[in-house]
C-alpha cells in the first residue's frame, strides 16, 4: 500500500513536468529551423524577420503558459485548458497530561498533492493524493461541467455539502483541528453526484447531492443519501456589507443505513489517539440538520471574524442484534447527538497575507444519548463534552502558518469506551497542539 501511494504521487508530479516541458519545446525547435534557413541563404533577412514574427504569434496562441500565481500552473493563453498544481504539508505536535496513556508525539497530519483545472473551458476536474492517508485519494476526485454559474454538475468524490466549518478550508480555520460536531455529525467525503450554483450575484448559493452515504467506501445497499445546503449573503453588494458581512447557511441530510456497530461512535478531535467518548450500534433511518453563521469570513471587512454553528443528528436502532453481548429489542430508542460551536479570531498584527498575528478562541459542546429513559436493556449511558480553547496563529506569508492551541475538556461521564483512552475519568483535563502548515493551492 505504501508503494502504491508513492507511485501515484510520483505519477502526478511527472505528469506536471512533462506538460511543462512540452509546452515550451515546439517554439524553440521552430526558431532553430529559421536560423538554419537564414544562414544557408534560403531566406532573406526581411523574410526571416517576417516569418519569425508570424511564428511568435502562432506560438503565443498555441503554447501553454507555465508560471506561478499563488501556486504553480500550466494553462493555454485563452485559459480554456488549465492545470493547477497544489501542495499541502501539515505537521502536528500533540502534548497530553503526564498521567495519560498517550505520549506526546509528532504526527504528519497531511502530505497532499492536488491537481485541478479546466478542459475546453467548461469541464473541470480535481484529484487529491495524500501520502498520509489510506486510501491515498482521500478527499476530492471528480469531474464537472461548469459552463453556467447558476447550474453546475460534479460526479465522483468530494465533501458533501453539510456544515459551515466542515466545508471551510482547514488551513484557514481558526484552530488546528475542527470542532467535535464537524468531526462527528457531518457526512464528510462521499461518492455520488452534486448539483450546485450561485444565484443573484452570489447572494444565494446552493449545493445538493445524491450519494452512497457510506463515506469513501463503496455502498452495500440500495438506499442513497440526500444532502442539501443553502447559503444566504443578505448584504452582499449593498452599503451594509462592510457593517454586517454575514454569511448564513442551512443544511439537511437524510438516508437509511445498514447495521453498524459504530453507527453513533463519537471521537475526540485530538488526532493522535482519536479516543472514543460515546458509542452505540445503529440501523435504519439517519437524519441530520443544522445551521451556521459567519461574520466577516476571511477577515475581508475588518480585523474580527466569528462563526457560530449548531448540528443535530438522529439514528434509528431497528435491531434486533445491536451489540456483541446480546440481543436487544427491535425499534429501540433512537440515538440523538447534537452540539454547538462558537469560535472567533482577531488579527492583532498584519494580515493573513503577510506578518499576521492572530488570537483565536473557542467554546463548544456535544451531547449524545438515546431519546428515551425507560431503564431497559437498550438504555444508553449518555455523554456530554464541553471544550474551551485558546490559541495563536502566525502567518509570515499567506502560504505558511504556525499555530499553538490549548484546550480544556470537561467530560460528563468517564470515557472508558476506548482501549487507548488517555483520560479514563470524568471531570476536566487538557491537551495542547502545535502545528506548522504549508499550502500552495494553485492559481485562481
Amino acid at each position: 500500500m505504501r508503494l502504491k501511494r508513492h507511485l501515484l504521487i510520483g505519477l502526478a508530479i511527472c505528469l506536471t513536468l512533462v506538460l511543462a516541458i512540452g509546452a515550451s519545446k515546439s517554439f524553440a525547435q521552430g526558431a532553430d529551423l529559421l536560423d538554419i534557413l537564414k544562414q544557408r541563404g534560403v531566406i532573406t533577412e526581411e523574410e526571416f524577420q517576417e516569418l519569425k514574427g508570424r511564428q511568435a504569434e502562432r506560438a503565443a496562441q498555441r503554447n501553454f503558459e507555465v508560471g506561478f500565481d499563488k501556486g504553480f500552473f500550466i494553462r493555454s493563453p485563452d485559459k480554456r485548458h488549465q492545470l493547477k498544481f497544489g501542495v499541502q504539508i501539515f505537521e502536528h505536535l500533540t502534548v497530553l497530561p503526564e498521567d495519560s496513556e498517550e505520549d506526546t508525539t509528532f504526527r504528519l497530519r497531511r502530505g497532499r498533492v492536488t491537481l485541478s483545472g479546466r478542459l475546453f473551458k467548461d469541464f473541470t476536474y480535481k484529484v487529491e493524493f495524500d501520502g498520509t492517508a489510506d486510501p491515498v485519494i482521500d478527499e476530492s476526485a471528480y469531474l464537472g461541467y461548469e459552463r453556467f454559474k447558476p447550474f453546475k454538475v460534479r460526479f465522483g468524490q468530494r465533501k458533501d455539502p453539510f456544515g459551515g466549518e466542515k466545508l471551510y478550508s482547514r488551513y484557514k480555520q481558526f484552530f488546528i483541528e475542527r470542532t467535535m460536531i464537524s468531526d462527528n455529525l457531518t457526512p464528510g467525503t462521499q461518492r455520488g453526484v452534486w448539483f450546485l450554483g450561485d444565484l443573484f450575484n452570489k447572494k444565494l448559493s446552493y449545493d445538493v447531492s445524491v450519494t452512497n452515504g457510506a463515506g469513501r467506501a463503496e455502498d452495500n445497499n440500495g438506499d442513497k443519501d440526500f444532502t442539501g445546503r443553502l447559503i444566504w449573503r443578505p448584504f452582499r453588494d449593498s452599503g451594509m456589507q462592510d457593517i454586517l458581512p454575514l454569511e448564513i447557511g442551512g443544511n439537511f441530510n437524510i438516508g437509511r443505513q445498514p447495521f453498524s456497530s459504530k453507527g453513533a461512535q463519537t471521537k475526540l478531535f485530538l488526532r493522535d489517539n482519536r479516543m472514543v467518548i460515546f458509542n452505540a450500534s445503529t440501523e435504519g433511518l439517519r437524519v441530520r440538520g443544522g445551521g451556521d453563521i459567519f461574520y466577516n469570513k476571511d477577515y475581508k471587512h475588518g480585523r474580527v471574524s466569528l462563526i457560530g454553528e449548531f448540528i443535530w443528528q438522529q439514528n434509528e436502532r431497528e435491531g434486533p442484534v445491536l451489540t456483541g453481548t446480546g440481543t436487544l429489542p427491535k425499534n429501540a430508542d433512537t440515538v440523538v447527538r447534537y452540539g454547538w460551536n462558537l469560535s472567533g479570531g482577531a488579527l492583532l498584527l498584519g494580515s493573513r497575507k503577510k506578518n499576521g498575528l492572530e488570537f483565536v478562541a473557542r467554546v463548544e459542546q456535544i451531547d449524545a444519548d438515546d431519546s428515551g429513559n425507560n431503564g431497559g436493556a437498550d438504555e444508553l449511558v449518555g455523554q456530554k463534552l464541553t471544550t474551551y480553547g485558546l490559541g495563536l496563529n502566525f502567518w509570515p506569508y499567506s502560504q505558511l502558518r504556525f499555530s499553538a492551541n490549548g484546550f480544556i475538556f470537561d467530560f460528563d461521564q468517564a470515557t472508558d469506551l476506548a482501549s487507548a483512552d488517555p483520560f479514563e475519568q470524568e471531570g476536566t483535563t487538557y491537551g495542547v497542539l502545535f502545528a506548522a502548515m504549508l499550502k500552495f493551492k494553485g492559481a485562481n
